[in-house]
């Protein structure tokens, strides 16, 4: 309690104090961080703001976004870009929602086994929709359900190539409205 004191009697004299902690290992079930430590410094900040960062990239480049969670002044959410190998820091003009781009990036390699699984069988061309996930399951079982075999291939399916998530395109034909299934030549490109 004395710090805080110390540092509000700063504060009152001008100076800016910065205090760096971390936050709880896990995050909440929405995805945010959440504040580990002392109740008195949560309390006595003005502002408690959250730092995510992605995995540092094969260019040596980390997305930052700081995003307030207590404020009494105009913070804002801001994203910035630091390259490790040239020390240098840049805003970026969009705030990028990095946390849940981690989370993406975790269920993705949760669900990697099931990826690898239905690109290898549609490598050699198109298959129809319900023999894919039986294909898929026969090889995958008994570690995997037909349930998780049909989650993983509906979140990465898409009738949009350009879809950001989209590793395999579908398209329905008019013929028995038949889904016909086709890895995404744009984002599995040899």
């Amino acid at each position: 309690r004395k710090f805080f004191q110390r540092m509000r009697g700063l504060t009152q004299r001008g100076a800016t104090v910065l205090l760096l902690g971390h936050t709880n290992k896990h995050p909440a079930p929405d995805g945010k961080w959440v504040f580990e430590g002392v109740g008195d410094v949560r309390t006595d900040v003005d502002e408690l703001i959250y730092i995510y960062a992605t995995p540092k990239d094969a260019r040596g480049k980390v997305t930052l976004t700081m995003t307030p969670d207590k404020v009494r002044c105009s913070v804002r959410e801001a994203t910035f870009e630091l390259d490790t190998r040239a020390m240098t820091v840049q805003a970026l003009e969009e705030v990028i929602d990095v946390a849940a781009q981690n989370e993406a990036r975790k269920q993705m390699e949760a669900d990697q086994p099931v990826i690898a699984c239905i690109s290898s069988l549609l490598k050699d061309g198109a298959m129809q929709y319900t023999a894919l996930v039986s294909k898929a399951h026969e090889m995958l079982k008994p570690e995997c359900s037909r349930a998780t075999v049909k989650r993983v291939l509906d979140h990465y399916l898409s009738t949009d190539p350009a879809h950001p998530t989209a590793l395999w395109i579908e398209t329905r034909l008019r013929e028995n409205n038949t889904r016909l299934i086709t890895l995404n030549l744009t984002r599995n490109a040899p």
